[in-house]
């Protein structure tokens, strides 16, 4: 192409002389046909319909006989007639035997490459002629270029010698301008289309699996639930899936591998799930799926099918492993169904799953669901509860990050209800707060705690502190620390509170810290940066340790502003002599930067997730990972 260029820059005669334009009526009309082209350009959808109205409309008015619009297959370098108007026109936009033709070749091949105008006044001097349908006496060519490249040439011919003037081509040159236009916003229209489309596809999937995300699935299930409740579904049902072990995978083998495994399980899963169901990952090793118009029985069979497809092992390029899963399910069975509530009860079914030996489901018995509860049944659920030793510990570690042993242990409560299974404490905490039960549960979790820590000392293990959550209702009295054995603070009790707490009455919750202090707690600020805390009465607390909100640690590393956030929350604690530890770690990413920011110690799914407490020996002796997760 740089060759025919070359020599046609070499060999160029003089520009053909053009007939000096028409003034008066006809260079009016011209005008007038330009005007007209732009105005009904706009209301146009395509480039190709721009040019079917060009020499449908526009070219008759300019005198021709004969007019071709070629566009150029770039992939090809090849110039294709797209419209027509005279003998090569066939019918309504279709064009008789459209020709192709190369740059270079022919004078709308070489005002292509030239991308410059091309006249002969008398084609019979020009050997570069290509006779198309019917032998002319002269062409006019004019290139149509989009930020330097050529898009396609407006061809005409003529029967006359000497037709063309200046006007033809000072009107063929403003529409050929008209048309780039029209071609770059369309294709900046399609760009931002296709980055529209990405960016939905982005929010929409998991990176790594290829599969919807968690966004996408509370979407979907939301809608879902709004169609059952209308009637316009027959059944909506929730599984959640957990692998097991997979922690280990990546202790054993690295992250890389434990990525794998995720791409690897996920396409597993993907041919086994049916396309009518969303199979979607959720976060970390956990994977959904919505079922809906499906039939009795069809959950149960899915989750035999999917235990069935994980049985043999995945391979990694560091090793085969086998990995099992705990599914839990939850099935819509009432008008007062809601997507938070059915996501609820499948966490829970799952974990009682894993409580059950992993590698199984368990199936939620929705029809004791608990959104279902009413506030007098939900009273009595909780104080029965409290009777009979429903609710359990749960224990996250605290890690220092130096070596990842744990330096402490959050304490989280979980109602294990023997029909319904593990109720998260979102769901009856702020009811309990309402009724005043709160003191009562507080006061239940101060008392396992203290018993888990003896029993270590009876087991003559080493006794790793363990954090209480301690409510606004609790700290605004002291008559309860009396009834309290404070050999469990000597052993390691630590009480946590969050910001809102303390706001609720802070010369009595200072007064009850202190107490506190005193009979050997540290204390943790928990949540800490959420916006409830003052300045001007957070130094007076006696307070040994802050966490660092995960709303912070989630875009820590995509995000300046909470990277300068967090480092003000780390200067603010340093000044006042506090610990620093950061919730919610799930990345190896945000732990480096957390270290970056001087912060030593924290918490998180990349360490571990909460265990029941009768797993805390063996965590504490180094069994507990190969049954992680």
């Amino acid at each position: 192409m740089d060759d025919k260029k070359t020599r046609f820059l070499r060999d160029r005669k003089e520009p053909a002389e053009l007939i000096l334009p028409e003034t008066g009526p006809t260079a009016v009309r011209y005008a007038r046909a330009v005007v007209g082209f732009t105005t009904r350009v706009i209301h146009t959808r395509s480039v190709e319909e721009v040019l079917w109205l060009l020499t449908d409309d526009v070219v008759v008015d300019l005198g021709f006989e004969d007019c071709v619009v070629y566009l150029l297959d770039e992939a090809r370098s090849k110039l294709v007639q797209k419209a027509a108007f005279g003998n090569k026109k066939a019918g309504p936009e279709t064009i008789l035997e459209p020709i192709e033709i190369g740059l270079g070749e022919g004078i709308t091949g070489r005002c292509a490459l030239l991308q410059e105008p091309v006249l002969v006044n008398d084609l019979a001097t020009d050997p570069d002629y290509l006779v198309d349908d019917l032998e002319r006496r002269s062409e006019l060519a004019v290139p149509i270029v989009s930020q330097g490249k050529t898009i396609g040439v407006i061809d005409s011919e003529h029967s006359e010698r000497n037709f063309y003037t200046a006007q033809h081509l000072a009107t063929l040159q403003a529409l050929s301008a008209i048309i780039t236009t029209k071609y770059e916003n369309e294709r900046a229209l399609k760009g931002l289309e296709a980055s529209q489309r990405r960016l939905q596809h982005l929010v929409n999937h998991d990176s790594l699996s290829g599969l919807p995300n968690r966004h996408c699935f509370l979407s979907e299930l939301g809608s879902a639930v709004e169609h059952y409740l209308a009637g316009k579904l027959s059944s909506v049902a929730v599984l959640i899936m957990d692998l097991d072990r997979f922690k280990l995978v990546n202790d054993s083998y690295g992250h890389s591998a434990g990525d794998e495994l995720i791409v690897g399980v996920g396409k597993r899963l993907r041919a086994r799930i049916p396309d009518a169901h969303l199979l979607a990952r959720l976060s970390g090793d956990e994977f959904a799926v919505l079922l809906s118009n499906f039939q009795s029985g069809d959950p149960e069979r899915l989750c035999r099918e999917v235990l069935a497809e994980l049985e043999a092992p995945v391979s990694l390029n560091a090793a085969d492993v086998r990995v099992s899963a705990s599914i839990g399910v939850a099935e819509a069975r009432s008008d007062r169904a809601s997507a938070s509530a059915l996501m609820r009860l499948a966490d829970g079914a799952m974990y009682k799953a894993k409580a059950h030996g992993k590698g199984c489901y368990f199936l939620s018995q929705s029809g004791l669901q608990v959104e279902a509860l009413s506030d007098l049944n939900l009273e009595q659920a909780i104080a029965t509860g409290l009777e009979s030793g429903q609710f359990e510990v749960f224990l996250q570690p605290i890690v220092r990050f130096s070596d990842r042993q744990p330096v402490s242990f959050e304490s989280l409560v979980r109602w294990n209800h023997p029909e319904i299974g593990i109720i998260q404490p979102s769901h009856f905490i702020d009811f309990a707060e309402r009724s005043g039960q709160v003191r009562d549960i507080d006061l239940y979790m101060i008392r396992k705690v203290g018993r888990l820590l003896e029993m270590l000392e009876e087991k003559h293990e080493t006794v790793t502190p363990i954090g209480v959550n301690v409510s606004a209702s609790l700290l605004s009295r002291t008559d309860w620390l009396g009834r309290l054995d404070s050999r469990w603070f000597e052993l390691g009790l630590q009480v946590e509170v969050t910001e809102r707490a303390l706001v609720a009455d802070v010369s009595v919750a200072s007064e009850t810290l202190q107490s506190l202090r005193e009979m050997g707690a540290r204390i943790y600020i928990d949540d800490f940066g959420t916006g409830y805390s003052s300045l001007s009465y957070l130094h007076r607390l006696p307070l040994d340790a802050i966490k660092i909100d995960r709303s912070f640690v989630d875009s820590l590393v995509e995000d300046q502003k909470s990277r300068a956030l967090v480092r003000g929350l780390v200067a603010l604690g340093r000044g006042m002599g506090c610990d620093l530890v950061a919730e919610g770690i799930e990345t190896e990413q945000q732990l480096e930067e957390l270290r970056s920011l001087d912060v030593d110690c924290g918490q998180g799914y990349l360490f571990a997730r909460p265990m029941p407490a009768s797993d805390l020996l063996a965590y504490l002796q180094g069994r507990w990972l190969p049954e992680a997760d």
